[in-house]
């Protein structure tokens, strides 16, 4: 049995899935029901509102349902009544969630899978450590299928990412362990590298598409512009 080396804990949004892309794909499939229900506001007016709280709501698929209120309160003449717009609002969360189940594993990246599968199969558990509402980082995580290399009891979801919480998981797993190395990929320096490097964590920072891939302030860590940068340097890494 090969001895463990280490746990790789990967971030999930922007990281393991393109999240952003994914939200305005799922956004637009879900509001086609406006087009099928002839309700014509157009795509620069549902932005604004769209935009206007998406700072309150976020990824939150609830945000559909305020959505859809909003676009009442400003175009109600374009709605039947208000009883209408609050159907059409849950039923664009639920299109939200099926597009979820049945697309959301086709965002990871180009060569993201075989990068998890390399460090698994050189003798690393694999762990996630993300931010944001735990319960929908959880139904992210069971949609990206990737159980067969994830360790349950490495899953580390929280609503923000902080040094206490990069050092209470450090003594969980030297608890379970002992003091294997510990590496941390993810998009956002601030707190996918900075914070855990200052743990001793081993970082590598994939940039990829996200809204944090321009901003490097040091040159402390390695980067790479995506999976397939970092999956060939492992090949030196890990010395397959």
């Amino acid at each position: 049995m090969m001895s463990k080396k280490g746990v790789v804990f990967f971030d999930i949004d922007d990281t393991l899935v393109e999240t952003s892309r994914f939200n305005k794909d799922a956004v637009n499939y879900s509001l086609h029901i406006l087009e099928e229900n002839s309700i014509n506001i157009s795509e620069k007016e549902q932005q604004k509102v769209y935009d206007d709280i998406y700072q309150s709501y976020k990824a939150d698929n609830d945000i559909l349902v305020h959505f859809m209120r909003k676009l009442y309160v400003k175009y109600s003449t374009k709605f039947k009544d208000l009883n209408q717009a609050k159907s059409l609002g849950e039923l664009a969360k639920a299109k939200y969630e099926s597009f979820r189940t049945e697309m959301y594993k086709h965002y990871m990246p180009e060569f993201t899978k075989n990068t998890i599968s390399k460090f698994y199969t050189s003798g690393y558990d694999i762990g996630i450590i993300s931010q944001g509402t735990p319960s929908m980082q959880k139904r992210k995580l069971d949609c990206l299928d990737i159980g067969e290399f994830v360790n349950p009891d490495l899953i580390f979801l929280t609503k923000k990412k902080t040094f206490e919480f990069y050092e209470e998981i450090k003594n969980k797993v030297y608890g379970m362990y002992g003091n294997l190395e510990l590496i941390m990929v993810g998009d956002r320096e601030d707190l996918d590298v900075l914070l855990p490097q200052e743990l001793d964590y081993k970082v590598y920072r994939v940039l990829g598409t996200g809204k944090y891939n321009t901003v490097k302030t040091t040159d402390s860590y390695e980067c790479f512009k995506n999976f397939k940068e970092l999956n060939k340097k492992l090949d030196d890494i890990l010395d397959i």
